[in-house]
């Protein structure tokens, strides 16, 4: 399995910050994974967003959902 799929496995559902090489913040739920791409589902604007996995820079647990 590779390590990127069972990351994102383990945040499927979950409140994520992903952060793009451009430098924005996307905050939304991570609703689904593909080969070479993340389909994330903001609940405030009623939208899902496909971005690309090569434009991702960092993925982290949403600041609302961290200790």
């Amino acid at each position: 399995m590779r390590h990127d799929k069972k990351f994102l496995d383990h945040l499927l559902g979950r409140q994520v910050d992903v952060y793009l090489i451009s430098g924005i913040r996307l905050s939304a739920r991570l609703a689904a994974q593909l080969p070479y791409a993340v389909i994330l589902d903001d609940d405030h604007h009623s939208c899902q967003m496909l971005v690309y996995k090569h434009a991702i820079a960092t993925i982290t647990t949403a600041r609302s959902q961290r200790p």
